[in-house]
Order: structure tokens, then C-alpha cells, then sequence
């Protein structure tokens, strides 16, 4: 029958049911909560590594705790010139005769670099858990380096800055894609190039898509996404022949550096008269 944790008549939250909220919470993955040193470590000597304070949650939501002020000391063998050996250091968790649940250290030499211990659960039956914090290499008569097994649990606030982060990288993007609303002009010159359609950009790498549809009497023209930079000069010119009164599209990727610039759908024939409708669709990469 369920039982309401936290109501009137529920005497006591037991320590299963508390690691069961932890464990629902912390997502069943052991981690180093964000709290205090979380459980840093450091080389005392030649066979000693200590780990200050910080909390650990298991898998299954036990919580190891060393209080602020303490410190929990792992004692390795000592080594032998020219030897490198490979040790796990850790928290070994047990019920005892009486079956309470209990906790002390453990130093575990491994066979190589990659080897672990697999990490069990009371909650899966087990009378005993191995919850491995380091790896430690030795060398020779030196602690050389300490790796850590566990990763840092996220805070909500991580979370929150997380999501923040997102959705300001959605909000950019989504205002980096302009699609230009469609334009018409009567195109009379014979001579020059003319823009159809130009669009203000910031700073980085733009995808530039532009469609063209004409009626221009002739047969061909040549349609062109060009870059044109905040002092009038253009750069970077992508051209293409098309054939009159079909869609014609073109891309292009332009670099910008600075803001300010702008990129320009234009077309040109020196033998044509008629109309020209473009659209621009701008899309920042980066």
C-alpha cells in the first residue's frame, strides 16, 4: 500500500524513502553535489590523498557527506621504483550485523587505467556498495595524478542559465533570418545594375538564399546576391544566368565582420524592360 511520506500520520521519513527522493531528483547517476568543496582533493604526501567537504548522491540517493571543517584521508601503499600502478579510492557502503547501513573508505588497486567497479544498489539487494570517487596513478613512489570518477550535479540555477543561454541562441538565430517582404520596380535602365531587395546584417557568417521571378522581354539576365560593405564598397559577388519568366534562386555565404553591412539581390540585362520580384531569405550560421 503507498504511503504519504510527509503527511500527519507518517512518523518518520526512513532513509530508503529519503534515497528514493534523491535518486528521483539527481536522475539515478551518482554525482558531487554543488555544495561546500565538493569533495576536492589533495596530495598530502607521498601515500596520502585527503578529500575535503562536499556531498555525494548515489545512484539510488544515498548521500556521503563530509562535513565543512573534515576531511577524509586515503592511505596508498607505497610504490616501487620504476612501477606504475593504478588504484580506485572511495566510499564503501554496508550493512552490518545489525543491519544498519554504513560507510567508510576504500583503497582498491586495479589491474590497469580503465578498469572499475561496478557500483550496486541496496535498492537492487545488495549488502554492500561501491561508490568509486578517483582514480589514482602511481608512479614509482609518486601519487602522479588523480582523476576524478563522478561528475558535478547541475543546480537548478545551472538550469535556469542553461535554458537562458538557449533561448537567447533562439532568439538570435530567430532574428538573424530575415525574409524579405517582395518588392516589384519597373526595370528601365539599360546600363546598370538593379537591387531588388538589400537587408541591414550584423556580425558573422550568412547563408543568403535569393529567389527572383521576371517578365523581362528578353530571354535571359543575369541575377547576382552581392556583398556590400558599411563604406559603399562591394565584395564577394555571386552571379548566375537565368531564363526570363521562370524562379530562379540563388545562394550564397557571406562573411561579415562588422555591422552595418548589407547584402543585395540585383539583377541585370542591358537589352530588357519590364518587372522584377525578389525575396531574400537571410540566415546567420554563426
Amino acid at each position: 500500500m503507498a504511503t504519504l511520506i510527509n503527511g500527519d500520520g507518517n512518523a518518520a521519513v526512513y532513509a530508503a524513502q529519503d534515497a528514493d527522493w534523491f535518486a528521483g531528483v539527481e536522475g539515478n547517476v551518482t554525482k558531487i553535489l554543488n555544495i561546500g568543496l565538493k569533495m576536492a582533493y589533495e596530495i598530502e604526501d607521498a601515500n596520502t590523498i585527503a578529500v575535503k567537504n562536499g556531498v555525494i548522491v548515489t545512484q539510488e540517493g544515498r548521500r556521503i557527506q563530509i562535513d565543512a571543517g573534515s576531511i577524509d584521508e586515503f592511505t596508498i601503499p607505497t610504490g616501487s621504483q620504476g612501477v606504475t600502478k593504478y588504484y580506485i579510492i572511495g566510499y564503501h557502503l554496508y550493512t552490518d550485523s545489525s543491519s544498519n547501513q554504513l560507510c567508510e573508505t576504500f583503497v582498491q588497486l586495479m589491474a590497469n587505467n580503465t578498469d572499475t567497479i561496478p557500483e550496486d544498489t541496496f535498492r537492487g539487494g545488495s549488502d554492500e556498495v561501491y561508490v568509486s570517487l578517483y582514480r589514482v596513478t602511481q608512479d614509482g613512489i609518486t601519487l602522479s595524478t588523480v582523476q576524478s570518477l563522478l561528475p558535478e550535479a547541475a543546480t537548478i540555477k545551472d538550469i535556469e542559465d542553461d535554458i537562458a543561454g538557449i533561448n537567447a541562441s533562439l532568439t538570435e538565430l530567430n532574428s538573424s533570418v530575415a525574409i524579405a517582404a517582395e518588392d516589384t520596380y519597373a526595370f528601365r535602365s539599360a546600363t546598370a545594375w538593379k537591387t531588388i531587395k538589400s537587408i541591414s546584417i550584423g556580425k558573422g557568417t550568412y547563408l543568403v538564399i535569393a529567389t527572383v521571378k521576371t517578365d523581362f522581354s528578353d530571354s535571359t539576365y543575369v541575377l547576382e546576391t552581392r556583398f556590400i560593405t558599411a563604406d559603399g564598397q562591394s565584395r564577394w559577388q555571386n552571379r548566375h544566368i537565368c531564363t526570363s519568366g521562370g524562379g530562379d534562386v540563388l545562394c550564397a555565404v557571406f562573411e561579415s565582420n562588422i555591422s552595418g553591412n548589407t547584402i543585395a539581390t540585383q539583377v541585370y540585362d542591358n537589352r530588357a524592360t519590364g518587372n522584377a520580384l525578389a525575396q531574400i531569405t537571410v540566415i546567420k550560421l554563426r
